[in-house]
């Protein structure tokens, strides 16, 4: 969990949902969210992250069904008063987000990388519907770049021998004609 905090003002709680199998953080901060207690010092904002990239209520479900989780949702996630929704993310978002991780994962594997091929991008806008799987995506990519390429082609998203690459790009071969080899610019 992160905390942001001025020193007298509010505070901000930052809660990714737990996956399967792993231990369920709200028991560590169920309190805290319940409306029902009074809270003595400057008020807390929670703000929960459902990792699926799907809607307040899937979130919810999936809360319901864990341990306390029902009576949680009951007091907690009750009116629009105390929830809002962030949509998901938009075609901008996902290259936006797809750029960063490409130079993230550029940076960890000690590679200089400055253009993205526009079909690449075009592939994890069409293909990733969460950040975490963007990061993958690229994670995968950077890996694929040869030593002193400072391109991320749409290649780079396939290991050698991967017939996907070449559906997609048949599926959408109007687009890649678009396209062609046009890059756009990710660093110096």
């Amino acid at each position: 969990m992160t905390e942001s905090r001025s020193s007298n003002g509010p505070r901000a709680c930052y809660e990714v949902d737990g996956r399967k199998g792993e231990d369920w953080p709200y028991d560590v901060i169920y309190k805290k969210l319940d409306l029902n207690e009074l809270q003595e010092h400057a008020p807390v904002v929670f703000v929960l992250i459902g990792s699926s990239g799907g809607t307040v209520t899937k979130l919810g479900e999936t809360i319901r069904s864990r341990y306390k989780g029902k009576d949680m949702i009951d007091r907690i996630l009750e009116s629009a008063q105390h929830c809002a929704e962030i949509p998901p993310m938009g075609v901008g978002d996902t290259v936006c987000v797809y750029a960063s991780k490409i130079l993230e994962a550029a940076e960890a594997e000690g590679k200089t990388l400055r253009e993205v091929e526009k079909f690449a991008a075009f592939h994890a806008v069409l293909t990733c519907r969460t950040p975490r799987q963007i990061k993958l995506l690229a994670d995968q990519a950077v890996r694929r770049i040869p030593a002193g390429h400072t391109q991320v082609l749409y290649d780079h998203h396939f290991e050698p021998g991967n017939n996907t690459n070449k559906t997609f790009r048949d599926q959408h071969s109007d687009v890649a004609s678009a396209f062609g080899k046009q890059t756009f610019r990710i660093g110096e």
